[in-house]
């Protein structure tokens, strides 16, 4: 009966090669799962450490890795603003007057809306200041404000925006203030515009008489010096404020030498200041008008065949025919027509 059982010695034999094989088994498939382990974590270091380096190092220094404008402050309309969920624009930066620059977007509450404003900062290793970017509108006003009264034939491109490449910048701006300005404006209130302030400012026929506008604004200037009324920030002239507003009888061009520069001007300070300014739309906001009364021949000597006259009618034919103050006044170019019916 014995025969077909094996020594005792050859079962211990078997049953220690199956342990064996089985603490093999369990050694290797904990190390296979240790070193998976651990190449994740390499992984996830390298990643991590290549981005501090990324950061630091000397690769960054020539790009805008990331934000450091939030929480900076920054002077806007006499007061301050607050940078806020700052986010690099792209990462590539910007030559800006020799330096190099980062474009970031951020957040900034003022009058009790939240907008989205480009911030600009020097590319470099630790923190930087940081500046809201001028604006077209506001690199125009400034131009004009300060430059284009002293302009005459001889020295007329010394404006920066009549240099080379000038129509092209006049035709971008215009295109601003028509799609980002004018059309909401249309699509929310139609060809009328509601004068809510206390104090309305209302100014004729300009004609291109680009010295009188300059003069109206510092007799109103100084007229409200004490009224604490806040000035556009980047302006000398315009008050930017919930208690005044301008509002303007249109036929801006023609006949003057400086429609260009009055024209560009007050669109500028319509960017700037949307709510403060109401520029109303006279008979002279048409290129027919202005091939019969000289704005024609004056885009002609300013810019040559570069700037389309279309250009800025597209943005004349979106501005209001009438202002009205509740209780108070109507304002509109060419008065009531006697064939009006209610």
């Amino acid at each position: 009966g014995r025969r077909g059982l094996k020594p005792a010695s050859d079962q211990a034999n078997q049953i220690w090669f199956v342990h064996t094989c089985s603490y093999i088994f369990m050694a290797m498939l904990i190390a296979w799962v240790l070193f998976f382990v651990s190449q994740v974590d390499l992984v996830t270091a390298l990643r991590d450490s290549h981005a501090v380096a990324d950061e630091k190092g000397r690769g960054c220094f020539w790009k805008c890795c990331s934000s450091k404008c939030s929480d900076q402050t920054h002077p806007f309309r006499g007061g301050q603003v607050k940078f806020e969920d700052c986010e690099v624009k792209v990462n590539k930066p910007l030559k800006i007057d020799g330096d190099t620059m980062c474009e970031e977007m951020c957040q900034v509450a003022f009058s009790g809306e939240t907008k989205t404003v480009s911030v600009l900062r020097k590319s470099g290793h630790g923190p930087q200041q940081c500046a809201m970017q001028k604006s077209l509108a506001m690199d125009f006003m400034e131009q004009l404000e300060t430059s284009a009264l002293k302009l005459t034939k001889v020295n007329y491109e010394d404006l920066p925006l009549m240099k080379e490449g000038k129509a092209s910048k006049v035709a971008e701006f215009l295109k601003k203030v028509k799609d980002e300005v004018l059309q909401p404006e249309v699509d929310q209130h139609r060809f009328s515009r509601e004068v809510t302030s206390n104090i309305a400012v209302v100014i004729g026929d300009l004609h291109g008489q680009l010295f009188n506008l300059i003069s109206y604004f510092l007799v109103i200037k100084e007229r409200y010096k004490d009224a604490g009324f806040t000035v556009l920030d980047g302006s000398s002239l315009l008050f930017c404020d919930p208690g005044i507003q301008y509002v303007f009888m249109g036929d801006y061009v023609d006949r003057g030498e400086r429609g260009v520069e009055l024209l560009l001007l007050l669109l500028a300070y319509k960017a700037q200041c949307p709510q403060g300014m109401v520029l109303l739309q006279g008979n002279h906001e048409t290129r027919q008008m202005w091939k019969n009364y000289g704005f024609a021949k004056e885009l002609r000597w300013k810019f040559g065949m570069y700037l389309d006259p279309g250009k800025i009618e597209e943005v004349v034919k979106l501005l209001p025919y009438v202002a009205v103050s509740p209780g108070q006044f109507m304002a509109l170019h060419g008065g009531l027509s006697p064939e009006l019916e209610r």
